[in-house]
């Protein structure tokens, strides 16, 4: 059994995911670095996601984060996914195999925007009008989020510690 993190970018999954694993003596895996060791296999360049993304757009971008969540085959792992990965319903299914979805909410959309924009606006949000181009992307987003998780967990406020803690007590699982 796994535990995948989703949720929109900044909401605290990485950090989360490396707590809980710590917590748990689990293992972490970032698909989005999958994502990029993946590409730089296949193209030689060394780039981040939003590089990527940017370079080659997002149907492609897609069809590479598919071939890595249909490809996992591991166990007590705590697995952070990119926030765009269940756009896909098929990386739903893929998702859902591999164990329980916790969703991480951050209610205060303003305060996630600027932790997400915070090195600079991603590729994936209008750059003309990033802040609306953000509100769409949560609009469209957060119904599949909710839609999809086993567990939804607002992590507004808390301190990743107190995430880990709520989590470790939604599961049955850990340790």
């Amino acid at each position: 059994m796994n535990l995948i993190l989703c949720g929109l970018p900044g909401s605290g999954k990485s950090t989360t995911g490396k707590l809980l694993a710590e917590k748990w003596g689990w293992e972490t895996l970032e698909t989005d670095r999958e994502v990029e060791k993946r590409y730089a296999e296949r193209s030689g360049e060394s780039l981040t996601c939003r590089e990527i993304y940017k370079k080659i757009g997002e149907k492609e971008f897609r069809q590479l984060e598919n071939k890595i969540l249909s490809s996992l085959n591991v166990e007590r792992h705590i697995i952070d996914i990119g926030g765009g990965t269940l756009n896909d319903p098929d990386n739903v299914k893929a998702v859902k195999a591999l164990g329980s979805l916790v969703y991480l909410n951050v209610s205060d959309k303003k305060k996630l925007y600027l932790q997400m924009t915070h090195k600079g606006v991603p590729a994936y949000l209008d750059q003309a009008n990033p802040f609306t181009s953000f509100l769409k992307l949560v609009a469209e987003r957060e119904p599949i989020y909710e839609q999809a998780a086993d567990i939804k967990i607002d992590v507004t406020g808390l301190k990743p510690a107190e995430v880990v803690d709520k989590i470790t007590g939604s599961v049955k699982y850990g340790s």
